[in-house]
């Protein structure tokens, strides 16, 4: 390809280590840091990992996007803010 840009297009269906990829689109899933992150993730809890962050300081984490312009900041990105979790009382 030479200087040509390459340009990877991935389906998702579960988390995957994201070190080599950044997307172009809003997360609909947390991405993890490494694998020993996907080894010790619960798979029935939320928001239960340490994601992946790139060179630049962007965390790749639930409703996080990239696009050409650079971050994604618009009213999706307001709208899917992940929330902190209350642990319930007993």
């Amino acid at each position: 390809m030479g200087d040509k840009p390459v340009i990877a297009i991935m389906s998702l269906k579960n988390p995957m280590v994201m070190a080599e990829f950044e997307p172009q689109s809003l997360l609909p899933l947390q991405m993890p840091k490494d694998m020993k992150t996907v080894e010790c993730q619960k798979e029935d809890v939320a928001f239960d990992m340490e994601c992946y962050v790139d060179s630049e300081g962007h965390t790749y984490d639930f409703g996080y996007g990239m696009n050409y312009a650079g971050v994604i900041s618009d009213e999706r990105t307001c709208k899917y803010v992940k929330l902190e979790w209350k642990k319930p009382y007993y």
